[in-house]
C-alpha cells in the first residue's frame, strides 16, 4: 500500500520498507484501541452513568502516576521493541481475565476496565512513538511522521468498524477476543520491524553511546528538565491544555450519548460506527493535507488547526446542546487530535537530542497527560457541582482554556527554531573590559594567571590586552619569565600596553631570550621605558643579523612606534635585497614597508615582487600595500594569478581604497582579462567594500556577472557575495536575485544527477569510468555547496554555513537536525523545491526529486556521455573523453573528432589520445 501511496505522499523509495512497518504498527495498536474505547465506555455508562465519570478520570491520573514513575526509571534503559513487543503479550494476557470477568458479572469490572484501557492507551502509544523518535531522524520525522499517523488512523477505521460490525454477532464482551487477536499481531510485527531496521537501530544505539560518553544524557528526573527548558515547559504546558480540553469534551459526548441510548450494545455499536466515520475523514486528511501543511508552513499551523475547530465547534454546542453538535466537537477532538495535532506535537520533539527524548517522553505522555485529565475531572466536579453549570455550559471552559493554547501555538514555531539554532551556534566570552570592574571577576583573573596551565595562562592574557589592570601587574611581571615562551611573550606584549609600563631590571637578558618573538617583546618594552638605553641595544641588535631576531623586531614594528630609524632600515633593505638567501630578501622586503615612497629602498620592492620565492613575493605584496605605492598597484594585480600569492595581493590591493574599485571592476568585466586574475577579483573586490556605498556597489558589481560560464569564476562570485554577507551582516540582498541563482543551481544538480545516472546505467570495468563518476560526484558536491552559499545571503550566514558543514560531515543524526534547522527557517519555495535536492544522498534519488520539480529527463549511457563530451566544465568534459577512447567499437569516433580544435588544451589532450586509441 505504501509502495502505491508513494507518489501521493513524500516517501523516497530507500525509506517505503521502514515507514510501511511503523505505518502497520501504529495501525495495529491503534485499532486495538478503537475496539477497547467504545467497550470501555459503554460498560462504564452502562454499570455506573456519566456523573461518575470525573472521578474515574481522577483514579486514573493517580494510578498513571505511579506507572509514569515506573517508566521513567526504566524505560530509558530498556530495549525498545522487546518492551513494546513484552507489553503487548502482557495486556493480551489482561484482556483475556477481563473477558472471564465480564462473562461472570464480577461488579465494578466496567471502573476497573475504564482505568485499564486508560493505561493501555497511555502506555502502548508512548512505546510506540518512543521507538518511532528512535528509528526517524529529525529531518525524516518532520516528513514521514504524517504518514505514519495515517496508518494509525487507518487502525482507527478498521477498531470502528470492527465493534459496529461484530457487536451485533458477539455482543460487546467478545470484542475483548478480537483485541486479543490483533495485540497478538502487534508483538510479531515489532519483531519483523527490529529485524527489518536493525542498522538503522545500531547506528541510533551509536548517537546514544556518543551522547553518553560527551556527557549529554540526562541524570535529571524529568520535572527537573521540563523546568530548566523552556522549550519543553512548553510543549508540557501544551501538553496540559490539550488533554484538559479533550477531557471536558470527552465529558460532554459522553453524556450526550448516554441520554440518547438505552442499551450497552446500542451504545457500543454507535461509539464504533461513530469513531469509524470520523476517522475516515481524518485518515484522508492525515495522508493528503498534513505532511504538506506541516512542509510548507511549519508545526505552528499544524498546531492551531484543533483549537481553532475546537472554538468553532464548542460555541457551536453551546448555542444548541444537541447529540449532534455535541459529535461535532467529539469530531473535531478526536479527529483532528489524532491527525493534525498528534504529527504537530511529534515533530516538536524533533529538535530534542535522543537521550532527553527516551527519558522525558514516556513521562510527558503518561504522567502529564494523565495528572491533566485528572485535574479536568476535579474541573468538572467543580464546575458542575460548585457552578451548576450543565453540560452544554460547560463549554466555556474549553473556550477558556482555548486562548492560552492559542497563545503558547504561536510562540512555538518561534521556540522551535532556536531550539534548532542553539545547537548549531557557538559562544565566546567577550567585553572583558567591564567585567574588570567587578571585584569578583577580578578574583577570577587573579586566581586563572596563579593556577592556570600553559595554555589557559594565554589564552587569559590575550583575553586581558589592551585592558588597564593595575591590580594584576605583579602577577603579569613574574609571568614574563615563565618557562613557556608564549606566556613570555604574551605577559611582556601585556605589560607594554599598559598606561604605566614597568622598567625591568632586567632588559639585557630578556632581550637575549631564545625565543626571538619574547626577546622582541623585551626589546620593545625596553624602548618604550627607557628610550635611549633601549635605542642603542636595539641597532646592536638589528646590526647582528639573526633572521628570526630580524623577523620578530619587524614584527613589533607593526605595532608600536617605530624602533629604528628610516636610515638604518633603508641600509637594511639595500645591504640583503639581492643576498642569495631568500631570508635575506623577504626581510629586505618587509623592511621596506617602512619607508617613504620614494626612498631608493621602495623602488626595489617590484623587483622583490617578482622574486621566484614566494614568501619574498609576499613580504614585497605587503610593503606594497602598507606604503599604498602606485607604480606597485598593476603590478599586485598581475599577482592574483599566482595562487600562492594570492591571498598577500588580496590584503596590498585593499590598502589602495575605494579609489581603485572601478579600475578593478573593468578588469572583472573584461573577458580578454587572464582568467586567473578574474577568479581572483571577485573577492579582491570585498576586501574593499568598508563603507556602506562601497559595498552595495561591490554588491552590484559581483551579482551583474552571476551566472557566468566560467565555473570556478561564477564560483568565487558567490563566494565574495558570502564573505561580503558574513562581514556585513546587516546587508540585504535581492530575494529575486538570489532565488534566480538558485534556480539555476537547482537545474545544475538536477542536470549532473542525470548525467551520472545515465553514466552509471552502464558499469564497464575501466578506470576511466570511476573517474568520471567522482567527477561527476564532486561537481553535484560543489553544486549543493553554492546552493548553501546563496542561501547564506538571505538567511544568517554562520548558521546555514554550520548546517552545510554538518550536512556534508556530520553523523546521520547530526546531518538530520541541521537539515530540520533549514526547513524552519527557508521560504516554502526552497523548502519544496530546493531542500529536498540537498537532502537527497544518492545521484538516483537527485534525479528523480529533479524529474518531478524541474522536469529533468533520463539518459541513456551513450546520450549521456556524448553530452558530456560537450560540457563547459572543461575537466568533466577531458574525462568523458578519456572514457569514451576506451570504449570498445568506438562508438563516440566522430563526437571525438569533432572536438580536435577544443578551447582547451585539456580537452584537446584527451580527445587526441582517445583516438589515438586501439580501439579508433
Amino acid at each position: 500500500m505504501l509502495r502505491s501511496l508513494a507518489g501521493i505522499v513524500d516517501v523516497r523509495p530507500r525509506e517505503i520498507r521502514r515507514v510501511g512497518g511503523m505505518f502497520a504498527l501504529l495501525g495495529l495498536i491503534i485499532a486495538t484501541a478503537y475496539i477497547l474505547k467504545p467497550v470501555r465506555s459503554s460498560l462504564f455508562l452502562s454499570e455506573f452513568g456519566s456523573e461518575q465519570l470525573p472521578y474515574v478520570y481522577i483514579v486514573v491520573a493517580i494510578v498513571l502516576g505511579v506507572v509514569a514513575a515506573g517508566f521513567g526509571k526504566w524505560v530509558p534503559r530498556a530495549n525498545l521493541p522487546r518492551l513494546l513487543a513484552g507489553a503487548s503479550y502482557f495486556f493480551a494476557l489482561q484482556l483475556l481475565v477481563f473477558w472471564l470477568a465480564i462473562d461472570s458479572g464480577w461488579p465494578f469490572t466496567g471502573f476497573v476496565f475504564y482505568v485499564w484501557v486508560s493505561i493501555f492507551t497511555a502506555v502502548m502509544p508512548s512505546l510506540f512513538w518512543l521507538l518511532a523518535n528512535y528509528i526517524f531522524y529529525a529531518n525524516e520525522g518532520r516528513r514521514l511522521f504524517p504518514v505514519v499517523m495515517a496508518g494509525g488512523l487507518l487502525g482507527s477505521i478498521l477498531g470502528g468498524a470492527i465493534t459496529s460490525f461484530l457487536v451485533r454477532f458477539v455482543e460487546t464482551k467478545g470484542l475483548l477476543l478480537s483485541a486479543i487477536v490483533l495485540l497478538i499481531g502487534v508483538g510479531l510485527l515489532v519483531r519483523w520491524n527490529t529485524v527489518e531496521q536493525r542498522e538503522r537501530m545500531a547506528e541510533r544505539r551509536m548517537d546514544l553511546a556518543r551522547e553518553e560518553k560527551s556527557g549529554a544524557r540526562p541524570d535529571d528526573k524529568p520535572w527537573r528538565l521540563v523546568a530548566r527548558s523552556r522549550y519543553l515547559s512548553m510543549i508540557a504546558a501544551l501538553i496540559v491544555l490539550t488533554t484538559m480540553t479533550s477531557t471536558l469534551v470527552d465529558y460532554q459526548f459522553n453524556t450526550a450519548v448516554e441520554q440518547s441510548f438505552e442499551t450497552t450494545d446500542a451504545m457500543t455499536g454507535f461509539f464504533g460506527t461513530f469513531f469509524a466515520a470520523i476517522n475516515i475523514v481524518a485518515f484522508v486528511l492525515q495522508l493528503l493535507v498534513v505532511g504538506r501543511l506541516l512542509s510548507r508552513l511549519g508545526v505552528a499551523a499544524g498546531l492551531a488547526i484543533l483549537p481553532l475547530a475546537l472554538l468553532s465547534s464548542s460555541i457551536a454546542f453551546l448555542l444548541f446542546p444537541r447529540l449532534l453538535t455535541a459529535a461535532l466537537v467529539k469530531t473535531s477532538d478526536d479527529g483532528l487530535s489524532n491527525s493534525v495535532n498528534k504529527s504537530s506535537v511529534e515533530v516538536l520533539y524533533l529538535p530534542i537530542s535522543l537521550a532527553v527524548k527516551t527519558r522525558l517522553k514516556s513521562w510527558l505522555d503518561m504522567f502529564v497527560e494523565r495528572t491533566s485529565r485528572g485535574l479536568a475531572g476535579v474541573t468538572i466536579l467543580m464546575v458542575t457541582g460548585v457552578f451548576s453549570l450543565s453540560v452544554n455550559e460547560i463549554s466555556l471552559v474549553v473556550i477558556a482554556l482555548l486562548l492560552p493554547w492559542l497563545a503558547l501555538v504561536v510562540l512555538s514555531q518561534r521556540e522551535y527554531v532556536k531550539t534548532f539554532q542553539d545547537s548549531l551556534s557557538r559562544r565566546d566570552i567577550s567585553d572583558v573590559t567591564s567585567q574588570m570592574n567587578d571585584p569578583a571577576s577580578l578574583s577570577v583573573f587573579r586566581q586563572a594567571l596563579d593556577d592556570a596551565d600553559d595554555r589557559e595562562l594565554v589564552y587569559v592574557l590575550e583575553l586581558l590586552q589592551g585592558v588597564d589592570a593595575p591590580e594584576l601587574l605583579e602577577r603579569v611581571i613574574a609571568l614574563s619569565s615563565h618557562h613557556d615562551a608564549n606566556v613570555r611573550r604574551a605577559s611582556l606584549r601585556l605589560l607594554r600596553g599598559a598606561s604605566t609600563p614597568p622598567e625591568l631590571s632586567d632588559f639585557p637578558s630578556r632581550a637575549r631570550d631564545p625565543d626571538p618573538g619574547a626577546a622582541a617583546e623585551a626589546m620593545a618594552l625596553w624602548v618604550r621605558t627607557n628610550p635611549d638605553e633601549g635605542y642603542r641595544a636595539l641597532q646592536t641588535f638589528v646590526r647582528e643579523g639573526e633572521t628570526g631576531r630580524i623577523d620578530a623586531v619587524l614584527d613589533i614594528l607593526d605595532l608600536t612606534e617605530e624602533l629604528v630609524t628610516e636610515a638604518d632600515i633603508e641600509s637594511f633593505v639595500i645591504e640583503r635585497c639581492n643576498r642569495d638567501d631568500p631570508a635575506d630578501r623577504r626581510l629586505a622586503a618587509r623592511a621596506a614597508g617602512f619607508l617613504r615612497g620614494d626612498s631608493p629602498g621602495v623602488l626595489r620592492l617590484p623587483g622583490l615582487l617578482k622574486d621566484p620565492e614566494i614568501d619574498v613575493a609576499r613580504a614585497a605584496a605587503l610593503s606594497i600595500g602598507r606604503l599604498r605605492h602606485a607604480p606597485g598597484f598593476p603590478l599586485l594585480i598581475t599577482a592574483l594569478s599566482r595562487r600562492p600569492l594570492r591571498a598577500a595581493a588580496r590584503k596590498a590591493i585593499a590598502s589602495f581604497g575605494v579609489d581603485r574599485l572601478e579600475s578593478l571592476t573593468e578588469r572583472l568585466r573584461d573577458e580578454q582579462e587572464d582568467v586567473d586574475i578574474r577568479r581572483a577579483l571577485p573577492s579582491t573586490l570585498v576586501e574593499l567594500a568598508d563603507i556602506d556605498d562601497t559595498r552595495v556597489m561591490v554588491m552590484s558589481v559581483i551579482m551583474n556577472i552571476l551566472p557566468h560560464s566560467d565555473r570556478r569564476l561564477h564560483y568565487q562570485a558567490i563566494k565574495a557575495l558570502g564573505k561580503l554577507r558574513t562581514r556585513f551582516p546587516e546587508m540585504r540582498f535581492s530575494r529575486s536575485e538570489v532565488d534566480r541563482l538558485q534556480k539555476r543551481e537547482a537545474f545544475e544538480l538536477g542536470a549532473l544527477a542525470s548525467l551520472l545516472d545515465g553514466v552509471k546505467s552502464r558499469m564497464p570495468a575501466l578506470e576511466s569510468h570511476g573517474l568520471l563518476v567522482r567527477v561527476l560526484e564532486e561537481r553535484m558536491e560543489f553544486t549543493r555547496e553554492r546552493i548553501f552559499r546563496l542561501w547564506g545571503l538571505i538567511h544568517p550566514p554562520n548558521e546555514v554555513f554550520g548546517a552545510w558543514d554538518r550536512i556534508a560531515k556530520g553523523q546521520p543524526a547530526v546531518r538530520a537536525t541541521a537539515l530540520e534547522y533549514l526547513h524552519n527557517v527557508l521560504s516554502p519555495y526552497d523548502r519544496t523545491s530546493l531542500l529536498p535536492l540537498v537532502e537527497a544522498t544518492s545521484s538516483a534519488e537527485v534525479h528523480e526529486i529533479s524529474r518531478k520539480l524541474l522536469g529533468t529527463s533520463r539518459l541513456t549511457f551513450t546520450e549521456a556521455l556524448t553530452r558530456l563530451l560537450r560540457h563547459r566544465d572543461y575537466w568533466v568534459a577531458a574525462s568523458a573523453a578519456t572514457l569514451a577512447g576506451e570504449l570498445e567499437g568506438a562508438p563516440l569516433k566522430a563526437e571525438l573528432a569533432s572536438l580536435k580544435e577544443h578551447p582547451s588544451e585539456i580537452v584537446r589532450e584527451a580527445v587526441e589520445n582517445a583516438l589515438s586509441n586501439n580501439s579508433y
